[in-house]
Protein backbone atom coordinates (compact mmCIF):
# COMPACT_ATOMS: atom_id res chain seq x y z
CA UNK A 1 0.00 0.00 0.00
CA UNK A 2 1.11 3.54 -1.16
CA UNK A 3 1.29 6.61 1.41
CA UNK A 4 -1.38 8.39 -0.60
CA UNK A 5 -3.48 5.21 -0.08
CA UNK A 6 -2.78 4.57 3.54
CA UNK A 7 -3.89 8.64 4.07
CA UNK A 8 -7.10 8.29 1.70
CA UNK A 9 -7.83 5.27 4.28
CA UNK A 10 -7.21 7.08 7.84
CA UNK A 11 -8.86 10.31 6.27
CA UNK A 12 -12.34 8.02 5.47
CA UNK A 13 -11.87 6.20 8.63
CA UNK A 14 -11.82 9.06 10.68
CA UNK A 15 -14.25 11.48 9.12
CA UNK A 16 -17.42 9.43 7.97
CA UNK A 17 -17.78 8.48 11.27
CA UNK A 18 -17.09 12.44 12.73
CA UNK A 19 -19.64 13.68 10.16
CA UNK A 20 -21.89 11.17 10.92
CA UNK A 21 -22.32 11.39 14.82
CA UNK A 22 -22.29 15.21 14.31
CA UNK A 23 -25.59 14.70 12.13
CA UNK A 24 -27.14 12.17 14.24
CA UNK A 25 -26.68 14.67 17.25
CA UNK A 26 -28.13 17.62 15.76
CA UNK A 27 -31.41 15.80 14.28
CA UNK A 28 -33.61 15.56 17.59
CA UNK A 29 -32.15 18.59 18.93
CA UNK A 30 -34.15 21.89 19.00
CA UNK A 31 -32.22 25.40 20.07
CA UNK A 32 -33.27 27.45 23.39
CA UNK A 33 -35.03 29.99 21.10
CA UNK A 34 -37.18 27.43 19.60
CA UNK A 35 -37.77 26.12 23.00
CA UNK A 36 -38.20 29.46 24.47
CA UNK A 37 -40.95 30.72 21.53
CA UNK A 38 -42.65 27.30 21.76
CA UNK A 39 -42.97 27.87 25.91
CA UNK A 40 -44.54 31.55 25.14
CA UNK A 41 -46.71 29.82 22.37
CA UNK A 42 -48.22 27.41 24.93
CA UNK A 43 -48.42 30.17 27.47
CA UNK A 44 -50.70 32.39 25.50
CA UNK A 45 -52.75 29.44 24.50
CA UNK A 46 -53.50 28.74 27.89
CA UNK A 47 -57.55 30.36 28.44
CA UNK A 48 -57.80 33.21 30.55
CA UNK A 49 -60.03 31.10 32.95
CA UNK A 50 -57.07 28.82 33.58
CA UNK A 51 -56.39 29.67 37.46
CA UNK A 52 -52.91 29.17 37.57
CA UNK A 53 -51.94 31.82 34.56
CA UNK A 54 -51.26 34.65 36.71
CA UNK A 55 -47.17 33.76 37.02
CA UNK A 56 -47.40 30.05 36.89
CA UNK A 57 -44.43 27.71 37.22
CA UNK A 58 -44.53 28.09 33.08
CA UNK A 59 -43.36 32.09 33.46
CA UNK A 60 -40.89 31.01 35.85
CA UNK A 61 -39.71 29.04 33.42
CA UNK A 62 -39.59 30.97 30.58
CA UNK A 63 -37.84 33.31 32.90
CA UNK A 64 -35.31 30.83 32.97
CA UNK A 65 -35.08 31.02 29.29
CA UNK A 66 -34.72 34.25 28.88
CA UNK A 67 -32.13 34.76 31.37
CA UNK A 68 -30.04 31.95 29.43
CA UNK A 69 -30.71 32.96 26.41
CA UNK A 70 -29.07 36.43 26.85
CA UNK A 71 -26.23 34.89 28.18
CA UNK A 72 -25.52 32.13 25.88
CA UNK A 73 -25.50 35.25 23.42
CA UNK A 74 -22.34 36.08 25.08
CA UNK A 75 -20.62 33.13 24.85
CA UNK A 76 -17.68 32.15 22.16
CA UNK A 77 -15.15 29.91 21.63
CA UNK A 78 -11.06 30.87 21.31
CA UNK A 79 -10.49 30.87 17.37
CA UNK A 80 -6.85 30.74 18.07
CA UNK A 81 -6.79 28.17 20.76
CA UNK A 82 -9.10 26.01 18.39
CA UNK A 83 -6.72 26.43 15.41
CA UNK A 84 -3.43 25.53 17.76
CA UNK A 85 -5.10 22.60 18.46
CA UNK A 86 -6.83 21.24 15.61
CA UNK A 87 -2.95 22.12 14.03
CA UNK A 88 -1.50 19.79 16.86
CA UNK A 89 -4.13 17.47 16.52
CA UNK A 90 -3.21 17.42 12.19
CA UNK A 91 0.14 17.17 13.26
CA UNK A 92 0.00 14.21 15.46
CA UNK A 93 -1.93 12.42 12.89
CA UNK A 94 0.57 13.01 10.58
CA UNK A 95 3.78 11.67 12.64
CA UNK A 96 1.85 8.70 13.38
CA UNK A 97 1.19 8.17 9.90
CA UNK A 98 5.17 8.67 9.34
CA UNK A 99 5.92 6.53 11.68
CA UNK A 100 4.10 3.42 10.82
CA UNK A 101 4.79 3.80 7.32
CA UNK A 102 8.56 4.61 7.51
CA UNK A 103 8.98 2.21 9.91
CA UNK A 104 7.31 -0.48 7.55
CA UNK A 105 9.14 0.57 4.65
CA UNK A 106 12.37 1.55 6.00
CA UNK A 107 14.17 0.85 9.30
CA UNK A 108 12.44 0.95 12.72
CA UNK A 109 14.42 4.19 14.10
CA UNK A 110 11.12 5.44 12.29
CA UNK A 111 8.77 4.89 15.22
CA UNK A 112 10.44 6.82 17.35
CA UNK A 113 8.18 9.62 15.60
CA UNK A 114 5.70 8.30 18.09
CA UNK A 115 7.03 10.44 21.17
CA UNK A 116 6.96 14.11 19.08
CA UNK A 117 3.77 12.48 18.17
CA UNK A 118 2.30 11.88 21.91
CA UNK A 119 3.70 15.57 22.62
CA UNK A 120 1.28 16.97 19.98
CA UNK A 121 -1.19 14.80 20.89
CA UNK A 122 -1.38 16.02 24.71
CA UNK A 123 -1.00 19.73 23.32
CA UNK A 124 -4.21 19.27 20.69
CA UNK A 125 -6.31 17.42 23.36
CA UNK A 126 -5.41 20.20 26.10
CA UNK A 127 -6.04 22.82 23.48
CA UNK A 128 -8.93 21.24 22.35
CA UNK A 129 -10.89 20.59 25.99
CA UNK A 130 -9.99 24.45 26.69
CA UNK A 131 -10.67 26.36 23.08
CA UNK A 132 -13.52 24.68 21.63
CA UNK A 133 -16.62 24.73 24.17
CA UNK A 134 -18.39 28.09 24.15
CA UNK A 135 -18.04 30.14 27.35
CA UNK A 136 -17.53 33.83 28.39
CA UNK A 137 -14.39 35.09 27.37
CA UNK A 138 -12.38 38.23 27.62
CA UNK A 139 -10.95 39.52 24.26
CA UNK A 140 -7.40 37.28 24.92
CA UNK A 141 -9.95 34.02 24.45
CA UNK A 142 -9.25 33.47 27.88
CA UNK A 143 -12.47 32.48 30.45
CA UNK A 144 -14.13 34.71 32.25
CA UNK A 145 -16.36 31.99 33.82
Amino acid sequence: MDVESAVALITLALGIPAIVLEIVKHLGRKSLRDRLKQDIEIRSALPSSFPAREMSALDKHIQKQVTKLAEEDEMRRDGAGAGLAIYFLAATIGLVILAFYMGVAQSGWWTLMLIPASVSLVFGLVGATESFPRAIRDEKGNRIK
